[in-house]
């Protein structure tokens, strides 16, 4: 009995049998390591989330550049955006506010659809006191800096005129209609000197079939989603009187379906034989000139004694700084005395173009500038 070791013995544990300094150094150490192991991470939650208060070496602006800084991101009271200005409207997106995504037109016998851009002819009657004045700048996109310049300076009734070969066409027809704009995409086509002009490879005719002209056709139309109609103008001007693919027998299918998907035509004079809804342009000024010729070829637009000018619906072309400055100039000057400028869907008709309608646009100044 006395070699047994008792419950007790057995039951102690290394605790109780570790001398009195050996639990001091064990509960030392044990305390030290929970208070380091706090203070890591405390420290790694104040790197995470700094106080604004506690960053150090961080410069005082002055009150005036506080005020000034907050100024500078207030961004615009909220506008009609019919009625802004360009400059304005420029000055909107580049403060990153959103834009609302405009819907595709219409597709065929889908009113609803149609119905969610303005219509053709929406636009108020001009007043009868002076004549009505249409423009179209032609050559937008292949230039971004020309484009943004177009944008800012040129009052809003100025439509534009776009490729379907400009890689950004989407977000351009976007922007432009932002502004209350009207755009017009040119529909590659055979023109009337095919050995001199390439349309580039989704132009129709060429001796394609019926099918690939649609094919052709729905390519320009995807890429034309939004715009408020096709045009047979390029930058370079008309290219289809006088024998192009548009005054062929081929070109009226073409013209049917553009009437289903609610787009307007616009021909580029009237020798072009529209005979589908939309507006025949009166004058063509090319914009690859000198200031000097420019502004006597706008001068001459003016009504006079000898030429009352009863409508005129102006294309442009090219996009050139010069065009764009001295435009703009006239639209503010002698043509807002002149003129009321409206969008080019005032001019609106059903396509049954007359011999007498064609005399009068080309007295009304029908040649080209």
């Amino acid at each position: 009995m006395q070699n047994r070791s008792s419950s007790n013995d057995r039951s102690s544990g290394i605790w109780s049998r570790l001398p009195s300094a050996g639990r001091l150094l064990i509960m030392f150490w044990a305390v030290s390591l929970t208070a380091l192991a706090g203070v890591g991470l405390y420290g790694r939650h104040r790197a995470a989330h700094p106080a604004v208060g506690g960053i150090k070496n961080r410069p005082t602006a002055p009150i005036s550049a506080l005020a000034s800084a907050q100024k500078t991101i207030t961004p615009p009271p909220a506008q009609d955006i019919s009625q802004a200005q360009p400059e304005t409207v420029s000055h909107i997106a580049a403060s990153g506010i959103t834009e609302t995504p405009l819907p595709k037109i219409g597709a065929p016998n889908n009113p609803a659809t149609a119905m969610a851009l303005p219509q053709p002819n929406s636009a108020a009657a001009p007043p009868t006191d002076r004549p009505a004045l249409a423009v179209v700048m032609q050559g937008i996109g292949y230039s971004d800096t020309l484009t943004q310049i177009a944008l800012a300076k040129l009052p809003a009734p100025v439509a534009l005129g776009i490729s379907p070969y400009v890689d950004d066409i989407s977000d351009l027809i976007q922007r432009a209609r932002s502004q209350g704009r009207e755009v017009f995409v040119t529909l590659p086509m055979q023109s009337a000197h095919p050995e001199h002009v390439d349309e580039g490879p989704h132009a129709l005719g060429y001796g394609n079939t019926e099918m690939q002209d649609r094919q052709e056709l729905q390519w320009c139309l995807d890429r034309a989603a939004g715009a408020t109609g096709l045009t047979d103008v390029s930058e370079n001007g008309d290219d289809q009187s006088n024998g192009g693919y548009a005054t062929t027998l081929d070109f009226a299918p073409i013209a049917e379906i553009m009437a289903s998907h609610n787009l307007l035509y616009l021909a580029g004079s009237p020798d072009d034989g529209r005979q589908t809804k939309g507006m025949t342009a009166t004058n063509w000024l090319n914009g690859d000139t000198d200031a000097a010729t420019l502004d006597a070829n706008l001068a001459a637009l003016l009504p006079s004694a000898s030429n009352p000018a009863p409508r005129i619906l102006l294309m442009v072309g090219p996009l050139t700084p010069v065009a764009i400055q001295h435009l703009s100039d006239w639209l503010k000057g002698p043509a807002a005395k002149a003129f009321t400028l409206v969008p080019p869907s005032t001019f609106t008709d059903d396509g049954q173009t007359t011999n007498k309608q064609a005399e009068a646009a080309q007295i009304s100044g029908a040649k080209s500038l």
